[in-house]
């Protein structure tokens, strides 16, 4: 499974879908004006507002995500 995208344009319109493996993805939305997110497990998200969705036209949103910091967390799990 790829990235989660989510396309919000109010409270009651958010729209999502799953890119593929290799990051395709095709989301059909109303026309309006939405805020994008691309999110992954293990990378920093990506967002944006502002994009406008017309009627009968094809918008392009590529999204480039950055492998998020990691850091190991040990220790030991005892019973009292």
């Amino acid at each position: 499974m790829g990235a989660k995208l989510v396309a919000s344009k109010d409270v009651t319109n958010t729209f999502s879908v799953f890119s593929g493996a290799g990051g395709v993805y095709t989301l059909i939305v109303p026309t309006g004006t939405y805020s994008l997110g691309a999110f992954a497990y293990g990378y920093l998200s990506e967002q944006r507002s502002g994009v406008t969705v017309t009627l009968h036209a094809t918008n392009t949103q590529n999204f480039v995500l950055t492998a998020a910091p990691n850091y190991l967390i040990s220790g030991v799990v005892t019973t009292a």
